[in-house]
C-alpha cells in the first residue's frame, strides 16, 4: 500500500469511533451505517444550525434577564415619587414584522395618551369658561361641574 492510504480495518474504525457522536446528534443506525454518504454532512450542518439557534436564544434571555434586573434596580434605587425603568412592555421583535407590529402598538398607546390628555384639558377649560361665564353675570354659586 502507498504511503497515504489507510488500511480498511482503521477505516472502520474511524467510523466507529463517529458513530456514536452522530447517534447524539440524531442520526440513526440505519441512517449511518446504509444511508447516504452525503447525509453525515446534512447532520453535522444541521447540528450546527441548532447550536447557533441555542446560542442565539441563551442570548436572548441573557437581555431579557438583564432588562429585569435593570428595572427591578432602578424601582428599587429610584428617588421618592419617581418611577424606575419599566420592564419591556412586549418581547424584543425578531422578524422585521414583529418591530413594525410593536411600532404601530407604541403609536397607538403614544395615541391614545394624547388624545386623553387633550380631552382632559378640554374639560379643564370648558369648566373654567363656564365658571368665567357665570362670574361675568353675576352669579354668587360656585361652579365645580
Amino acid at each position: 500500500m502507498g504511503e497515504g492510504r489507510v488500511k480498511p480495518s482503521s477505516m472502520t474504525e474511524i467510523f466507529k469511533k463517529a458513530f456514536p457522536q452522530y447517534l447524539s446528534i440524531g442520526m440513526t443506525y440505519d441512517q449511518f451505517w446504509h444511508g447516504e454518504p452525503e447525509l453525515v454532512k446534512y447532520f453535522r450542518d444541521a447540528q450546527k444550525m441548532r447550536e447557533s439557534r441555542e446560542n442565539y436564544n441563551m442570548w436572548m434571555q441573557g437581555a431579557y434577564i438583564y432588562n429585569a434586573i435593570i428595572s427591578v434596580a432602578s424601582q428599587v434605587y429610584a428617588d421618592k415619587g419617581k418611577k424606575g425603568h419599566p420592564y419591556m412592555e412586549h418581547p424584543i421583535p425578531l422578524t422585521k414584522e414583529e418591530m413594525e407590529y410593536y411600532d404601530m402598538l407604541e403609536q397607538k398607546k403614544r395615541f391614545e395618551e394624547l388624545k386623553s390628555n387633550i380631552e382632559r384639558w378640554a374639560l379643564g377649560e370648558a369648566a373654567r369658561i363656564k365658571a368665567k361665564e357665570a362670574y361675568d353675570d353675576g352669579d354668587d354659586r360656585h361652579i365645580t361641574d
